[in-house]
């Protein structure tokens, strides 16, 4: 059965009453009715409900066959993340169905890392300095490793990060 292919501008359904939001970022190089083609992991506008702050959905399953940019196409009935499915409009069609998002390779783990801190001068590692690390949807803080390593950040997908503050918080005499 064919199905439609998805552009910026298609939808992602709503899921537990969260409402539709359409995608909103897609291939820079690859057009489906003169709009960016769509592909996993691109992402969908942000959706919140009464007494739920708004969180970022991405589309989680594609076609098995068609790929832009390395990426499986977004068709009609492909999942997103957070729940709800694509729903594809236009001219192109794929000759084939979106596979469970469970079937595909994980994304889990993709985007996540940790970082190390060092002083300019020495090249040494910042020892248990206190730190805050902001991204557009999350915070975190932690204290460094003896290795100057901070703790895992873990994302769904690639975003900017700023290191807010560093402190040193171990203090000793000599």
């Amino acid at each position: 059965m064919a199905r439609n292919a998805a552009k910026v501008g298609d939808i992602g359904t709503d899921h537990d009453g969260f409402p539709s939001t359409p995608i909103i970022a897609g291939s820079s190089n690859v057009f489906i009715d003169g709009k960016s083609a769509a592909r996993v992991t691109d992402p969908l506008e942000e959706h919140s409900k009464q007494g739920s702050p708004p969180h970022p959905r991405h589309i989680a399953s594609g076609s098995s066959t068609v790929f832009v940019n390395g990426l499986p196409l977004a068709i009609t009935g492909g999942t997103v993340d957070c729940g709800g499915e694509v729903v594809g409009s236009g001219t192109v069609f794929v000759g084939d169905n979106a596979p469970d998002q469970s079937e595909l390779i994980s994304l889990s783990g993709l985007f996540n890392e940790h970082f190390c801190l060092t002083d300019n001068w020495n090249n040494q590692p910042f020892e248990y300095f206190a730190y805050g690390i902001i991204t557009a949807h999350n915070q975190f803080e932690g204290m460094t490793d003896e290795a100057g390593r901070t703790k895992y950040l873990r994302g769904l997908h690639e975003e900017d990060i700023s290191l807010d503050y560093i402190f040193q918080i171990k203090v000793g005499i000599r």
